[in-house]
């Protein structure tokens, strides 16, 4: 039937159900009415049965206890009405058939209750069920006494049980509705009607009291109204949206006093209060029964959850949320302990941090979800490659930290060597894919009496690890004396760098390139940063270029030694036209939007053509180079300026990245030519070296560091085209210091004339 249909059908019962009861209560109450209102009323609760299933309302679940009430309360009407007492006079089938569909209903509103607010389901539940036998056990009691009247028989407890149940409804009901953003139209319905059948169940109550039994049997006719009411709110198309209702944002728990005041006091009052005889009794006790038993669950429940909220609350301080490893505040801890085991023990602590080598590249290919897998991957294989006792904890991003009770620094490093062999087995990306990434490992060692706390030995493991790093990809270093020098002259750098470079504390040295026949010629200059410092003496390129890169100056300091640089070549082309400058600058430089046309500007300020500048990065940057780098190399070349590479032959740069960016120049890194007379091995692999490198097509390769005499010989013979070294930089260092002196008595800091 359609729904404008349903509507008309069921206005019209109501119309004749209305004119049923006034000729009931006015005219005779005889048997054709009685019939009237037996066939409006069980048509309207057939309606209220079938209504919700017919619009859809989902899920089942939820809607049973209401189809299943409806029906009991239309087996009610019926049952009374057959039997020829639709009367109030004493107990009857009828009665425990309505107790039974009202209670059903009740159960229906709590679950759509619980279901409005999934997250608090249970103690919805467990509340709606104390608040509506709390309302049923206060009006149960209060009633009589408001009414001023004792019931005196069975039948007079009975009915009492009527209003009570209305109580408990209506509070379901407008409970119901606070947990909904918005009451559908079939709530509002239920709340009227709910009301309705309050006000006409006191009425019947009163009337009962006073003995005035016709009354009530008039009045029962109007009941017909109620169930017109049930009918009209479950086949309303907004009936559906009961079970669909969403929990309000702003839903606050049931505060204690509440609860004191909705569970415990009608308790005490079914208590204190005198009772009506024995059923009465049973009802009383039967019902603060349940309240305590609810209330126990309630409690039980609450104490549960607060100490699993405390678990919860523990492992989120002490546990990595996507590894699950222990977090950095909660190693420190574990260190903590260690170390004071340790000194009582004499045993040694030692701390091995470990660093991802260029995992920004996984995360820049793949994706960050595929690094987190990754990562996943390595806190969940690991710990299988390390003791027991050890402690495994991730300091954040990509480096982790293990803890390990050891004998010395020969079993520390033997720890950190058999990580280094599961990170050569892979980590997974996903199903059927590995990737290899290597690390960098520092390794700190606490001895019993060395008053380490468990701050330096990490941060001594830490500065391990970085220099790891520095020394190339995959390496271990163990911190050791030589190592706590450099990492205090290293802080000392970097309290200074920064006014260093304010004051003009830096300068570039000029070294020669030779070429030719014995390497007699000067072919070109390479530009060296050097940093004599007040304080602090010389300090080495190695030192304070890494930590002005990772201060933040690398900027700054990369410009002004570029500037430099050109600015000294320029006044030595004056008396010695070689043919190029190699100024070697940092990836972070390289990823400076505008470092092109800043090369552009210096090129024209000093003077100097394009073609006589290189521009050289290190083998390492070339590791992971990124499209921004690759976009300003290309540009360099655009430009007309050179590119090369320096520091070859460390295991970095990769063939595909040296043929898809064009190079014009190779340093080779000085550490192969120091190996000659060292290593028998050293001249083949020298000669390997520039093989390789002239098969792709570039010719100009600089064997750097030449020290000796043996050195030059050995290069000679393998034909190696440019050096470069101490061993010909003898007369460069005055040159350099005269040139700075003439360049500053000449030019400005950013290299602009002086007027």
């Amino acid at each position: 039937m359609p729904p404008g249909s349903t509507r008309r059908a069921l206005t019209g019962l109501a119309g004749l159900a209305v004119v049923a009861s006034v000729a009931m209560a006015v005219l005779d109450r005889g048997s054709v009415a009685r019939i009237v209102c037996l066939v409006l009323g069980a048509s309207c609760l057939l309606a209220a049965t079938v209504g919700p299933l017919l619009r859809g309302a989902r899920p089942l679940r939820l809607w049973m206890p209401q189809v299943f009430g409806c029906l009991a309360l239309f087996v009610s009407l019926v049952t009374a009405t057959a039997a020829g007492q639709f009367r109030l006079g004493a107990v009857k089938l009828s009665d425990g058939l309505f107790v039974v569909g009202i209670g059903l209903l009740v159960l229906w509103l709590i679950l759509l209750s619980a279901e409005a607010a999934r997250d608090k389901a249970t103690y919805t539940f467990l509340d709606l069920a104390a608040a509506s036998i709390s309302t049923f056990l206060v009006v149960w009691i209060a009633l009589p006494f408001l009414l001023a009247g004792r019931p005196s028989t069975t039948r007079g407890f009975v009915i009492m049980l009527y209003p009570s149940i209305d109580v408990a409804l209506l509070a379901l009901l407008v409970h119901l509705g606070m947990r909904t953003r918005r009451a559908p139209t079939a709530l509002r319905i239920l709340v009227v009607t709910v009301a309705g059948q309050l006000l006409l169940d006191v009425v019947n109550v009163a009337i009962h009291l006073r003995g005035e039994t016709e009354r009530a049997d008039s009045l029962a006719l109007v009941f017909v109204l109620v169930y017109f009411g049930l009918a009209v709110a479950a086949t309303h198309p907004s009936v559906v949206l009961l079970s669909q209702a969403g929990s309000r944002v702003d839903d606050r728990p049931t505060r204690p006093t509440a609860r004191v005041v909705f569970w415990v006091s009608p308790a005490i009052l079914a208590t204190i209060a005198p009772t009506q005889g024995a059923l009465d009794t049973v009802v009383r006790t039967t019902l603060v029964a349940a309240l305590m038993a609810l209330l126990f669950v309630h409690l039980t429940l609450t104490m549960r959850a607060v100490f699993a909220a405390e678990a919860d609350s523990r492992e989120l301080a002490t546990h990595d949320p996507l590894t699950g490893l222990f977090t950095r505040s909660a190693m420190f801890t574990e260190l903590e302990h260690l170390m004071a085991v340790g000194r009582l023990r004499g045993r040694s602590t030692a701390v091995l941090f470990i660093d991802c080598d260029d995992f920004k590249h996984v995360n820049d290919t793949w994706g960050h979800q595929v690094g987190d897998r990754l990562l996943v991957d390595l806190a969940r294989r690991l710990p299988r490659h390390l003791r027991e006792r050890d402690v495994l904890a991730r300091h954040g991003g990509d480096e982790f930290v293990v803890l390990r009770r050891v004998a010395d620094r020969h079993e520390a490093r033997e720890a950190a060597e058999e990580i280094q062999r599961f990170f050569a087995g892979g980590l997974r990306l996903g199903p059927g894919t590995t990737h290899v990434v290597s690390p960098s490992i520092g390794v700190a060692v606490a001895h019993g009496d060395d008053g380490l706390d468990p701050e330096d030995l990490v941060g001594r493991a830490d500065i391990a690890m970085y220099e790891a790093k520095r020394a190339g990809h995959g390496r271990i270093v163990v911190f050791d004396d030589d190592l706590a020098e450099e990492a205090a002259l290293r802080a000392s750098v970097g309290d200074r760098i920064g006014p260093a470079l304010r004051d003009d504390c830096f300068d570039v040295e000029l070294v020669p390139v030779r070429g030719g026949a014995g390497y007699a010629r000067v072919v070109g200059w390479r530009a060296i940063p050097r940093w004599h410092d007040p304080a602090l003496g010389v300090v080495s390129p190695e030192v304070f270029l890494p930590l002005a890169e990772r201060l933040g100056l690398m900027d700054e300091l990369g410009r002004f030694l570029l500037h430099r640089a050109c600015q000294k070549f320029a006044i030595v082309r004056q008396s010695d036209p070689s043919p190029g400058l190699f100024v070697t600058t940092r990836r972070e430089v390289l990823r400076r939007t505008d470092y092109v046309e800043d090369v552009r500007r210096i090129l024209g300020v000093t003077g100097l053509a394009p073609g006589m500048l290189h521009i050289g990065v290190s083998e390492a940057t070339l590791f992971d180079p990124g499209p921004i780098v690759s976009e300003t190399l290309e540009a360099l070349r655009a430009l007309g300026v050179g590119a090369g590479v320096e520091g070859f032959g460390t295991g970095y740069a990769a063939l595909e990245t040296l043929v898809r960016i064009p190079f014009d120049c190779v340093l080779l890194d000085p550490t192969l030519v120091e190996r000659i007379g060292a290593d028998e091995g050293a001249p083949r692999q020298l000669g390997a070296v520039l093989d390789l490198v002239r098969s792709l097509g570039i010719e100009r390769v600089v064997a750097c560091g030449v020290r000796t005499a043996e050195q030059e010989a050995v290069l000679r013979r393998l034909g190696f085209p440019l050096v470069e070294g101490p061993r010909y930089a003898t007369a460069a260092g005055g040159l350099g210091s005269h040139l700075a002196a003439a360049v500053l008595a000449a030019t400005g800091r950013d290299g602009r004339p002086v007027s």
